[in-house]
């Protein structure tokens, strides 16, 4: 199945279509009106995610937990957990998503693995609620939006793109809780 560019298969892995060959990030503008029932197929993949609600609401389903999402409000996703957005009332939302692949962290090699393991493994907590009210959520909340311009400028630059990324996931790594 093809749900924009992410795909889903049959074992509920997601490749994600990056939008820049050999950079694996992927950074969009998204409403729920798009997708069937106002609802993202469940899916997990092996990177980090994280959403900042622009407009509207919506429901996230994160391994069994529902968190509910209102305008203003975001959320980052760990690595490997089941999750998806919806609607529970077929009304729009609209948000950006930012999908982030390990390697970007430095993951392929001895030390960016054992660091990404321990700051982002299944011994960390399945997300985080980002709200306006925290200082450190708000400045995370405004690097997802900073990753959307920088993706989408006309002369993008990908030392800017790493920059912004390596900022967003150290905030969150020097807050992520033991689960």
């Amino acid at each position: 199945m093809t749900f924009g560019k992410l795909e889903v298969f049959s074992d509920l892995s997601e490749r994600v279509g990056y939008n820049l060959a050999g950079f694996p990030m992927y950074v969009s503008w998204g409403e729920l009106r798009f997708f069937r029932r106002y609802c993202v197929a469940c899916h997990w993949h092996p990177d980090l995610e994280y959403i900042h609600v622009l407009d509207g609401e919506m429901e996230y389903f994160i391994n069994g937990q529902i968190v509910p999402l209102k305008k203003g409000e975001g959320i980052f996703i760990n690595s490997k957990r089941l999750h998806y957005n919806y609607s529970k009332d077929s009304a729009n939302c609209i948000y950006i998503t930012a999908v982030i692949h390990p390697a970007l962290l430095g993951s392929e090699t001895p030390f960016g693995k054992k660091y990404f393991e321990s700051a982002f493994g299944f011994a960390k907590e399945d997300y985080i609620l980002l709200s306006q009210d925290i200082e450190w959520q708000k400045e995370a909340l405004q690097k997802i939006t900073d990753l959307y311009s920088e993706m989408h400028r006309p002369d993008c630059s990908c030392l800017r793109l790493l920059a912004q990324v390596n900022s967003l996931c150290a905030g969150i790594a020097d807050n992520i809780q033991t689960a």
